[in-house]
């Protein structure tokens, strides 16, 4: 599966990143669980975009934005449309229990 990065830096408001019928993980390259959950969604052909926050800088008010919009301040900050999902273990909770293959086809989001 091929991420793709949302740009090449992040746009002021960190929403932009977000699209009602894709999945979008901020996430960061020296992660074990963003890696985790990146094997996850590409084993269940997931599509997804990513954006490697470690790479690229954020600034306080775009962290606290995401804090805003999730909840949590750790990595991978998984979203499916413009629903905050949590990180890595919520992912594979959503997944183990159905919930996950519901959220997607809900946003619209083709998987296998």
């Amino acid at each position: 599966m091929e991420t793709v990065e949302c740009v090449n830096k992040l746009p002021e408001d960190v929403k932009q990143c977000l699209d009602p019928k894709k999945v979008f993980m901020f996430s960061k390259s020296y992660c074990p669980y963003c890696e985790t959950a990146k094997d996850h969604l590409d084993k269940l052909g997931v599509p997804y975009q990513a954006i490697e926050c470690d790479e690229v800088p954020m600034t306080m008010t775009q962290k606290k934005q995401l804090f805003t919009m999730s909840g949590i301040s750790t990595f991978p900050n998984i979203f499916i449309g413009n629903k905050s999902i949590g990180g890595c273990d919520n992912l594979l909770k959503l997944h183990a229990k159905g919930d996950l293959k519901k959220l997607l086809q809900q946003a619209g989001i083709k998987h296998n």
